[in-house]
């Protein structure tokens, strides 16, 4: 679910954003949300931000994952372009070595399966993201 924009925006390009889900033994890091005075505040998603000017989706899906889990991480894929009216998002799984630690915009870090996805609270497009990653075998 996309936050409606004021009109003025609606006239303008979609925002561009990227997410870059890390994947390590069957399960996917989370985060639940920190920030009250953001979108999606208390849910759980993969880390994601908007793309600044100049930067290439891949560059901002890792530094987002840096920003949010203090990790760096490598693109091992796209697992989809979400998109629409106001919004388009291109999604990237990908692996990590690095230990995930809670920041300012993600209160709490957590690996999930298959059987323990908390599908009710995941944010926007995180869930099927998440879908497609379980559908090809990379979470089990």
């Amino acid at each position: 679910i996309w936050t409606r924009l004021p009109p003025s925006a609606e006239t303008s390009n979609p925002a561009t954003t990227a997410s870059l889900l890390i994947v390590r033994d069957g399960r996917v890091l989370l985060g639940r949300r920190a920030a009250a005075s953001r979108p999606g505040f208390g849910l759980w998603a993969g880390p994601a931000g908007y793309i600044d000017p100049g930067e290439s989706a891949e560059e901002a899906a890792r530094r987002e994952l840096f920003e949010e889990t203090t990790m760096v991480g490598d693109v091992h894929g796209l697992i989809a372009i979400h998109s629409s009216a106001t919004h388009i998002e291109v999604a990237y799984v990908g692996g990590s070595a690095d230990q995930p630690r809670p920041t300012a915009e993600m209160s709490e870090l957590r690996w999930f399966g298959a059987s323990d996805m908390p599908w009710s609270e995941a944010f926007d497009t995180c869930g099927d993201s998440v879908r497609r990653l379980i559908a090809g075998g990379r979470v089990r």
